[in-house]
Parts: structure tokens; sequence; C-alpha cells
């Protein structure tokens, strides 16, 4: 999403999930919200190496099976992710993999929630081991088309006049959120 939206965000508290290997789904703090955008901030595991591959496209992602591409993602050169996807084709995720006790913090990155979920598999190596992946939301406070109507380029004036356009700016945000006071009253009447 645009930077020059960031102000208009709520930000959920970090959830993890995680385990031995396997599927782990996690749904969305604001199913409602037009449009919501999640971020991995956290990968840990413990003694074992492992791999994780977090995707929202997807109703479960395809589980890290180290050694073998059978049912998962290899990492050991056998196959390759470029074609389909039964037959090693790109993986619609994030993956990240572990060395043995790892933690990893990757730069921030939000990505748009395709669906209401997130769906987390990981892969362990070790029959005594886990990972956990940590995970935050953002979503929009306010209605993306007032966003939009709000950051429209401002009728057009003589650049020197600075009042006049800022003027002009606040009567057209004005005259939006109007606008959408009066859609939200007439589906409310009905």
């Amino acid at each position: 999403m645009c930077g020059k939206y960031e102000e208009f965000f709520q930000y959920s508290q970090p959830y993890t999930v995680g385990g031995p290997t396997g599927q782990y789904i996690l749904q969305s703090p604001a199913p409602n919200a037009e449009l919501v955008e999640w971020a991995v901030i956290a990968v840990a595991n413990g003694p074992a190496v492992g791999s994780v591959v977090v995707s929202s496209a997807m109703e479960t992602a395809p589980i890290p099976q180290p050694g073998t591409g059978a049912g998962g993602i290899a990492f050991d050169g056998t196959i390759s992710y470029q074609s389909d996807v039964r037959g090693g084709g790109p993986i619609p995720g994030v993956v990240y993999h572990l060395v043995a006790s790892d933690t990893k913090t990757p730069p921030v990155q939000f990505f748009h929630l395709l669906g209401q979920n997130i769906s987390v598999a990981v892969g362990a190596t070790g029959t005594s081991s886990s990972i956990l992946v940590t995970i935050q939301f953002r979503w929009l406070s306010i209605p993306l088309s007032v966003l939009n109507a709000i950051s429209a380029d401002p009728i057009s004036l003589d650049g020197e006049h600075e009042n006049q356009i800022n003027k002009a700016r606040e009567q057209r945000v004005n005259a939006t959120i109007s606008r959408v006071e009066s859609m939200t009253h007439a589906a409310k009447r009905r």
C-alpha cells in the first residue's frame, strides 16, 4: 500500500502460530475491513533445521519437506520452482529456511490479505522441534473510496494562491464525506 495512507492504518497485536511440522491457520482480526494486509515479523525454531511457508493465497500452504518434494517443498536442489504448482511451480507465499536454533526478524513488508486467513506451514527435520511464526495485521480505518477522494489532486488553481488550494481541497473532502454519510444513512433506512 502506498506510504501516503500510513496514518490511516490500524495495527493488530502480533500473533504467533506454529509448533511441530504441520499446518496452522491464523484468521484476520479485521474480517470486515475493506483492505487488510499482513507481515511476518519473526520466525524462530528449535534445535533442528526447519522451513516455513506463509501464504494468504492458498487455503493451506505446502508443508516444507527437507530432502523431498513429496507434498511440500524441497531444499535439496531436486525441484525447480518455476512452472505449475504440482510440478514444482511457483510457491504462492513467503518461504523461510532456518538453521538449527535460529530466529529471523525479516524487514517488515506488508502483503495484501487475499482471503480471511493466513496459512502457515512449518516443516522441521527433527521429531522434537518446533517452528513459530509471528505475524502482524493492519487494516484501513476508513473506506478506501474516501481515502482516494481525499488524496485526489485539488482543483487547479494558480500555485501562488496556497490558501485557495487548501480551501478547495477542504471543500472536496467535506463534499466527499457528506456523500459517504448520505449513502450510509440511505442504506441504513432500507
